[in-house]
């Protein structure tokens, strides 16, 4: 199972989804569940790339990935609250998500979106959504 699978379960396990959760929570989870001492710094790598918020996900930050099908635009799976804090994506906030990629809305590249900025793009590109 890939890191990634294995917090997402983590993370499930201990309510991000309805609740944010330390990030340090959930590695401590994934350590159980693999049964393997996962390293905190790639654990933390691992969530970054699936982490739609968050500035370290882009791999070249002068072009912010744009050229690249990156995780974060393949895989979201978690929202950033604060920093140590993460919830994972609603199964909608994902589908609105990969749509922005889809249309490579500029709110996707922005450092830290919030939750409502991203919805609020989706809004204001409805004929995108429709389908």
């Amino acid at each position: 199972m890939a890191i990634v699978d294995i917090a997402v379960e983590a993370a499930k396990l201990l309510g991000a989804n309805k609740s944010i959760v330390r990030l340090s929570e959930i590695r401590f989870k994934a350590n159980e569940i693999s049964g393997k001492n996962i390293k905190s710094g790639s654990f933390n790598a691992i969530v970054a790339s699936h982490t739609i918020n968050i500035r370290s996900r882009f791999w070249n930050p002068n072009n912010k990935d744009k050229d690249q099908k990156r995780d974060w635009k393949k895989r979201p799976e978690f929202y950033c609250e604060e920093r140590g804090w993460y919830r994972l994506l609603s199964d909608e906030e994902k589908k609105i998500f990969l749509k922005l990629v889809d249309i490579d809305h500029p709110i996707i590249y922005k450092d830290e979106p919030s939750i409502n900025e991203i919805m609020q793009a989706a809004q204001g590109n409805k004929s995108d959504f429709s389908g």
